[in-house]
């Protein structure tokens, strides 16, 4: 951890070195291969939305 960041919170320049060092996750995610198609379509059906034909 960048203790300077902790320090002195006013360091912007510190923080931002600490927190672009962070490890990254992915928040953009498609369904496509990441869920059963049953299991979308159980999801729409429970919810009632429209899904188009497969």
């Amino acid at each position: 951890m960048n203790s300077k960041a902790v320090r002195d919170p006013s360091d912007h320049a510190a923080q931002r070195a600490y927190f672009a060092a962070l490890p990254k996750v992915e928040l953009h995610r498609h369904f496509e291969g990441a869920l059963r198609l049953s299991s979308l379509v159980e999801i729409a059906r429970t919810y009632r939305l429209d899904v188009p034909a497969y």
